[in-house]
């Protein structure tokens, strides 16, 4: 295995430990759970943005899934006030019914790595599998350059 890609992992390793996931909507805070137990990812919901902004505060939060609504959006607010380094080594995906699975351009507008739309919740782990992905992709140069936290 080259350095490249053993750093990869490890990077890799690090940030898939705990994912931070926003949702007031009962409904979709319940399919997410739903969808999230059938994958490996560990995950913790945050009901309220005052626990949601709490958790935030954890040093080791490196991946956040924001449903899309006001308080979201006022959270990732917050988030993109991070340091540039924390904040380009974390991976924040937003799940609404705003824009497609994927749309690169509402990914680009909102400041996160991915959007998910609310329909391919049946398939968030595998989704949400492929954001971290290229998450990592975009990151590879920085990854490759040494420590990342």
């Amino acid at each position: 295995m080259d350095k490249t890609t053993e750093k990869m992992q490890q990077f890799f390793a690090q940030i898939r430990k705990n994912l931070l996931v926003f949702a007031q909507d009962e409904s979709l805070q319940q399919d997410i759970q739903t969808a999230l137990q059938s994958s490996a990812q560990r995950f913790l919901i945050c009901k309220t943005p005052e626990e949601c902004q709490n958790e935030l505060q954890n040093p080791h939060c490196h991946q956040v899934l924001l449903e899309d609504s006001p308080t979201g959006r006022q959270i990732l607010t917050q988030i993109n006030n991070w340091s540039g380094e924390k904040r380009r080594f974390a991976h924040i995906v937003f799940i609404g019914d705003k824009a497609k699975s994927f749309d690169n351009k509402a990914a680009f507008l909102l400041g996160i790595d991915s959007y998910l739309h609310k329909s391919s919740i049946k398939h968030l782990g595998k989704y949400f599998e492929q954001s971290q992905k290229q998450f990592l992709f975009r990151n590879r140069p920085w990854i490759q350059e040494g420590d990342f936290f």
